[in-house]
C-alpha cells in the first residue's frame, strides 16, 4: 500500500503525513494519529493579556506566539490595545 493510499484510508491529509515523516515520525504514527488543530492561544487569553497593559511585542512573548499573529488576532477581535508602544503608567 502506498503512502497516498494509506493516508486516504486513515483520513489523514497526504501533505500532513509527508511532513510528519520528514520531521522524524514513524510511518505508522504519521498515518494513525489524527492532526491536532487546537488553538494554542485562545481569544480569552488574548483579552486577559491586553488587560495587563503590555506592549504587543511583550504580550506576544508572554503568550508564546509571534507578534504578527497577535496583531492579526487583535484586529480580528476588534480590540483597542492599551499598550500600543508604551507601558501603562510609564513616564511619557
Amino acid at each position: 500500500m502506498s503512502l497516498r493510499q494509506a493516508a486516504i484510508a486513515n483520513n489523514i491529509n497526504l501533505s500532513t503525513a509527508k511532513h510528519r515523516i520528514k520531521r522524524g515520525w514513524d510511518k505508522i504514527d504519521a498515518l494513525i494519529i489524527p492532526p491536532n488543530y487546537q488553538r494554542k492561544v485562545t481569544d480569552q487569553q488574548v483579552i486577559e493579556c491586553e488587560k495587563l497593559g503590555l506592549t504587543i511585542r511583550r504580550s506576544a512573548a508572554f503568550l508564546g506566539i509571534g507578534k504578527t499573529a497577535l496583531r492579526k488576532r487583535i484586529e480580528r477581535l476588534g480590540i483597542n490595545w492599551r499598550g500600543k508602544g508604551r507601558q501603562i503608567g510609564a513616564k511619557q
